[in-house]
């Protein structure tokens, strides 16, 4: 599927949920290792992100499961209504080639990294990180925080630290 389809497939499938109907069928059979699904409000606004990173359905599967999810699942957010998507931006992160790294010598610029230990877990994507120029080492710091761990959790050896290769889809 080429970048237009997917990011047009999440809004077409939010605009079916919104109308009360189930989403159309969608020839998408390959495993993402996971999406995450991002509305934005016109003035760039968070209206709701919602996704996973787990591979744990075909991509068809994933996307109906967080555009569901988006529309009133995410308890960050109000519940949305038919008449707002029109005015949303839809960003659609798919998830590919997961790895394990050790540290911020082996990120790059377009991965997402997932963050885990013990019970916390967050994942952080290339849009979230906060500064001039992209840095590794503050890329890793703000996906820890993301997580809810101290800043320099990832030197923990108790840290499992998951890179993915992030492809961002926008409609």
């Amino acid at each position: 599927m080429s970048d237009r389809n997917l990011a047009m497939l999440a809004r077409r499938m939010l605009a079916e949920i919104l109308a009360g109907q189930e989403p159309g069928p969608v020839d998408w059979d390959d495993a993402p290792a996971g999406l995450f699904l991002t509305l934005r409000d016109a003035s760039g606004r968070v209206r709701a992100s919602i996704g996973t990173s787990r591979a744990e359905a075909t991509g068809a599967e994933l996307l109906r499961r967080i555009a569901r999810a988006a529309v009133g699942d995410d308890p960050r957010f109000p519940p949305l209504q038919a008449g707002e998507l029109e005015s949303l931006s839809v960003t659609l992160w798919e998830l590919v080639d997961p790895r394990s790294v050790r540290g911020p010598e082996e990120l790059r610029p377009d991965d997402a990294v997932r963050v885990e230990r013990g019970r916390l877990s967050g994942v952080f994507l290339p849009e979230n990180y906060v500064g001039e120029t992209w840095d590794a080492a503050v890329f890793l710091r703000q996906a820890c925080r993301r997580a809810g761990l101290e800043a320099e959790a990832w030197g923990d050896p108790e840290t499992r630290l998951t890179a993915f290769r992030a492809r961002r889809h926008d409609a």
